[in-house]
């Protein structure tokens, strides 16, 4: 099984059903099928079953709700936070799950 790094809150966030979804900067070679997310103490396996790709300045407010946040402008805040290069034209990866 593939594994991804993953927040703990995050990880929560898909346990309580908020979540399924994730976004990452760059063009990410993620297949369908089985992916464990961990932390450094927790874990959650999942089924990804679409992977697609756009830029940060074509993410919508429903890539925002997949992915656990309240709103457009809460998901791009945290993407600069991991990301703090990403401009408008960066490549993003979306990868969208259901927990198994």
């Amino acid at each position: 099984m593939n594994h991804m790094r993953l927040l703990p809150e995050f990880i929560a966030s898909i346990r309580s059903g908020r979540k399924h979804a994730t976004i990452r900067q760059g063009k990410r070679r993620v297949s369908t099928g089985k992916l464990q997310f961990a932390s450094n103490d927790d874990a959650i396996a999942v089924h990804v079953h679409t992977v697609r790709y756009t830029t940060f300045a074509e993410l919508s407010n429903e890539d925002a709700v997949d992915d656990g946040f309240d709103t457009l402008a809460d998901l791009q805040n945290t993407l600069r936070r991991f990301y703090p290069t990403i401009q408008d034209q960066s490549p993003i990866t979306v990868i969208e799950f259901v927990p198994l």
